[in-house]
């Protein structure tokens, strides 16, 4: 385990009703911290509130809520873990050290990276400590890290695919997903060769997947809760099951979130499950304005720092880090946190 730590510490958290622990894992510690204030009742009690999923009418009540879950998550689980690691609030994204969440019992579908205590002040959370990523296991993070070493460089010239659904048979409409392309190649600019495919069947994605190095998906997805690798993005005719996808980047909506248990079985972790090396997606259902404006702004920082090379990882992880940062950051987005709290990085 402590060979996947090379380029930074692995968290696992586990919440049972027995006790809650975290285990850091770096490349020579191995330490249990007690996390007595992480109970499985209170989790449960959390879970059972539904926050995530809201209608127009009880958005502000469960944005304000949600906020209070983070502040609990932050003050029971992730300050504690972030303390003993040794890490300390700095307000350079390049400054923080890289961190690895494993969720377990309880925990698994928590969102770590997003924990924090507003009202402590303003930089009083995990986004200021450190720049999260998640990995389902560690052999999944160790297979991810493998790959990156024999991925075949296609081009000198970078190829993009951008895969857009604006409406769905029997799922209905995502009127941002236009947008979402333009503000996606905009930000790319001419340093990307960008193929687009809209309303695509699953054969034709696939044969244009073959061919390039980022893939963006805009579309609906669905999760299965027995079987992660049958998770998948809803095309034109069928669903694209994440065990035949072989890409190195994904940003994915995800339409359902299923109710998690022992393990993170969403769109997101399957796909690294799957082997990709990297992939960002949503936890929960996103809103168009605030995945347009992430969008534009990850592949802007990606662009920014020259780092569309294959191996570099960090610049991925960091990439999304400013884009949401940017959004929590905003008078408009501040106190809404179900509009940023869902993204997240899986992979290398």
């Amino acid at each position: 385990m402590q060979g996947c730590c090379t380029e930074g510490s692995i968290l696992v958290v586990n919440i049972t009703d027995l006790r809650s622990d975290a285990i850091i894992v770096t490349t020579d510690v191995f330490k249990v911290v007690p996390l007595p204030g992480l109970s499985a009742q209170q989790a449960k009690d959390w879970i059972r509130q539904d926050l995530i999923t809201t209608s127009l009418s009880d958005r502000g009540r469960k944005n304000k809520a949600y906020l209070g879950f983070l502040s609990w998550l932050w003050h029971g689980c992730v300050k504690p873990v972030l303390d003993e690691l040794g890490c300390y609030r700095q307000s350079s994204a390049e400054d923080l050290p890289r961190v690895w969440w494993i969720g377990t019992g309880f925990a698994s579908s928590f969102p770590f990276h997003s924990a924090g205590d507003m009202s402590a002040g303003p930089m009083e959370g995990a986004c200021y400590w450190a720049v999260s990523s998640y990995t389902p296991t560690f052999k999944a993070l160790q297979y991810a890290r493998e790959r990156a070493g024999t991925i075949p460089s296609r081009s000198d010239s970078w190829r993009a695919v951008i895969v857009a659904m604006p409406e769905t048979p029997g799922a209905g409409a995502l009127p941002g997903t236009r947008l979402e392309q333009f503000v996606v190649k905009t930000a790319m600019g001419s340093s990307v060769s960008i193929k687009t495919l809209e309303y695509p069947d699953v054969a034709s994605t696939m044969g244009h997947l073959q061919e390039c190095n980022i893939a963006h998906f805009a579309c609906y997805g669905v999760s299965n809760s027995f079987d992660p690798s049958s998770s998948g993005l809803i095309l034109q005719t069928a669903k694209t099951a994440t065990e035949e996808l072989k890409k190195d980047i994904l940003s994915v909506r995800q339409n359902q979130v299923q109710r998690l248990s022992d393990e993170v079985l969403h769109v997101v972790s399957g796909f690294q499950v799957a082997g990709f090396r990297h992939v960002v997606g949503c936890l929960w259902p996103s809103d168009d304005e605030v995945c347009v404006d992430i969008a534009k702004s990850f592949y802007a920082e990606l662009i920014q720092c020259g780092d569309l090379r294959v191996g570099s990882d960090r610049a991925t992880a960091v990439a999304l880090h400013r884009a949401v940062l940017k959004v929590r950051e905003s008078s408009k987005f501040r106190k809404r946190p179900l509009l940023w709290a869902q993204y997240v990085h899986y992979g290398a």
